[in-house]
């Protein structure tokens, strides 16, 4: 929503954490499209930018403190106007300080209007505006299953209403404008089958957009299940000590109330009538558990105490523990939301608790088609295709740069995406293996070993068929002009599946290897369609020769000690 107008942005959003201390001269000091919170451990008071993607893909946002902003820093960072600290090009100018930039501070404020035709949206507008409230910022949800030739008529009236217009389309019927309206507003797009699950689920992201994190609703669960006649069926829900208030288990049923027992980890056991109908929802039953939810592995059991087989669904819902503790949230989005075929569009997710990364766990996507058929992705939690930035500054220990958290779940719905030109039935790969982004090298006696993350048959997913390594004694030469430098014979080397630990070890035999002698490495992967994946990253291995014993003591203690110092740094460098 950011335009670039003689040289200055317009239409800049600004979000300050709500936990941050009000100050107006964070607004004075901001020049960018931004989030003001308390730092991120690993980075300090460094600004940076949150970016998922590729090379000169655009952020998600840049983070500055509050402590960034208000003190004097030019010595570290440079000037304001124009910083070029860590991962931020803005060039800002003079213009942009006096430029009228319009600064919209978010009202907390949803109006959950359900509409038919889009037509109405005009009139829910009106009824904004006759309420003395300001359009600007306002949410609306418009929500259909069919066609509407007239959506078009409302385009305008949106861009200067300055509503934030989110679409969720019921089945494949729905106009395809809906995607529009969210695109010029900045809305979520969803796409629904004719389900309640995956409209509970478009709520709940919706809902969790905005205000601080420790009162947003965060979803536990969600599951719809097809339970024949008579049949019982169970599940846990994992409610961990970041969670745990204003906690609501849900329970939906297309033919007549199962029979519900649910218990809390301590044993203590709710039954079907602790469940309370919904006059406005029905076929709706929901439990609020008092206080705050105890931590631990909760069980449900559902019961189809009809004849014929009927559709269950189990939502859980809570809120943070605490307002000073931040809770574990997930999010998901996609590279783009239209891509023409074969253009890839990529799922990323980010757990996290604040700013802290959750690492080591496993992350699913799944993946809906319009016509009802999942395909469920494991998303990798390794790096591998990642771009790796620069050292952070100031260093931190990495064991307090990440959250360390018990056994937790969490659900978070996704937004819809278009891909077209696709052709029907099976076809042959045309997307090469991810481009190897983590490669190592070092030298041990003769051999230069070699080290890295396997990428896929197609992108990250599948194995390589093979590899490609090449060495030369020029870094020019190896980037300049890969394909005619020395290649490395790798017949007795066989690619493991993507994400594995690729080794592999060779002797330089076509070089003349001296002490100090520099070599420079890199690889790429081949699929079995002959696609070629980008050349990894360039790595240099340089030989060391130690002197010979009798040498060492000739040149006196003090020398021994300078050279075992020296031995003993890593000799791996990676030219990026």
């Amino acid at each position: 929503m950011v335009n670039l107008i003689n040289n200055g942005y317009d239409g800049i959003v600004i979000a300050i954490n709500p936990s941050v201390p009000e100050d107006e001269k964070l607004i004075e000091n901001i020049k960018a499209d931004v989030i003001v919170a308390n730092p991120y451990l690993k980075y300090g008071d460094d600004p940076y930018t949150l970016q998922y993607g590729r090379c000169g893909e655009k952020g998600k946002y840049i983070h500055f403190t509050p402590n960034f902003l208000l003190t004097n820093s030019s010595h570290i960072y440079g000037s304001r106007e124009n910083n070029k600290s860590g991962m931020i090009h803005n060039h800002q100018s003079d213009q942009l300080k006096n430029n009228n930039t319009i600064i919209q501070v978010p009202k907390l404020m949803f109006d959950l209007k359900y509409l038919v035709k889009c037509m109405k949206l005009r009139r829910e507008e009106q009824a904004i505006i006759h309420s003395n409230e300001s359009t600007s910022g306002s949410e609306i949800i418009l929500l259909t299953d069919g066609e509407d030739k007239e959506i078009n008529l409302c385009f305008e009236d949106v861009k200067q209403s300055g509503a934030i217009i989110h679409t969720i389309a019921l089945g494949p019927s729905a106009a395809k404008e809906l995607e529009t309206l969210s695109n010029m507003t900045g809305g979520y797009r969803f796409f629904a089958n004719k389900d309640i699950n995956g409209l509970t689920n478009a709520f709940s992201r919706i809902s969790s957009r905005s205000g601080s994190i420790t009162q947003q609703a965060i979803q536990l669960e969600s599951k719809a299940l097809n339970i024949t006649g008579r049949k019982r069926v169970n599940g846990t829900v994992p409610v961990d000590s970041t969670i745990g208030n204003d906690t609501f288990f849900v329970v939906t049923w297309t033919i007549k109330k199962p029979e519900i027992v649910l218990q809390d980890p301590k044993g203590k056991k709710y039954k079907t009538s602790d469940f309370k109908e919904d006059k406005l929802n029905i076929r709706s039953a929901r439990l609020r558990i008092p206080g705050i939810a105890e931590t631990g592995t909760w069980t449900y059991s559902l019961l189809n105490n009809h004849a014929s087989s009927q559709m269950l669904t189990v939502t859980v819902t809570t809120r943070a523990r605490s307002p000073t503790t931040p809770p574990v949230t997930a999010t998901a989005h996609m590279s783009q939301h239209t891509a023409h075929y074969p253009s890839p569009v990529i799922v990323y997710a980010q757990v996290s608790q604040g700013f802290l990364p959750v690492l080591g766990i496993s992350v699913i996507a799944i993946i809906e088609t319009e016509d009802g058929r999942q395909v469920t992705l494991e998303l990798w939690d390794n790096g591998a295709g990642k771009i790796i930035l620069n050292p952070p500054r100031p260093e931190v220990r990495d064991d307090l740069a990440k959250a360390k958290i018990e056994d937790f779940s969490r659900l978070t719905y996704g937004e819809s995406f278009i891909v077209s030109g696709a052709p029907t039935g099976n076809h042959p790969s045309v997307l090469p293996p991810n481009k190897i982004t983590d490669l190592e090298a070092k030298f041990k006696a003769d051999y230069i070993q070699l080290s890295w993350t396997a990428p896929g048959n197609v992108l990250d997913k599948g194995k390589p068929n093979r590899y490609v390594i090449r060495i030369s004694k020029s870094f020019m030469d190896l980037q300049e002009d890969f394909d005619n430098a020395t290649l490395v014979n790798t017949s007795n080397l066989i690619p493991k599946e993507a994400g594995s630990k690729e080794n592999f070890e060779f002797k330089p035999e076509h070089f003349r290897v001296e002490n100090g002698t520099k070599f420079y490495i890199a690889v790429q992967a081949i699929n079995e369609a002959n696609l070629i994946s980008e050349v990894s990253h360039i790595v240099q291995a340089i030989k060391f020769i130690p002197l010979p014993e009798d040498s060492v003591h000739a040149l006196g203690t003090k020398i021994s000690a300078i050279s075992l110092a020296i031995f003993g740094l890593p000799m791996i460098f990676s030219i990026f």
